[in-house]
Order: structure tokens, then sequence, then C-alpha cells
């Protein structure tokens, strides 16, 4: 089997390791905006916790998917 290359202007970013995340903030009228990605769960839940504290007015919340 072929191996893949990867090029620098690759549309979709392919990750090796499956264990990193995504932080996107979501508000409630359903539309949602990817913050960070490829970070590690201890990174990202820190990350939710402090942007928590900063934005406490914004109507919505800050979620950690894969």
């Amino acid at each position: 089997m072929p191996k893949r290359e990867v090029t620098k202007n690759q549309t979709h970013h392919i990750s090796g390791d499956k264990e990193l995340r995504k932080i996107i903030f979501k508000n409630r009228s359903g539309a949602s905006i990817p913050l960070f990605k490829d970070v590690d769960y201890v990174n990202a839940s820190i990350r939710v916790k402090a942007l928590k504290r900063l934005y406490s007015d914004w109507r919505g919340e800050f979620i950690i998917t894969r």
C-alpha cells in the first residue's frame, strides 16, 4: 500500500494522533465557531476553564470534541 503524500496546501488536516481534540464555541442559536484544534485533552480542559472565566458573559458554551 503506497504511503499517503501530505502537501502543505492540503484542504483537510490529517492528524496522526487520534487523541487530539478541538475546542469549539457553540452559541444558543446553534452556530458554532472552532477556536483551537489538535490540542491534547489535558490542555483542552485547561483552556476551556480559562475561557469560561475570561468570557463568562458570553451566551453559549465551550465544547471539547474529537
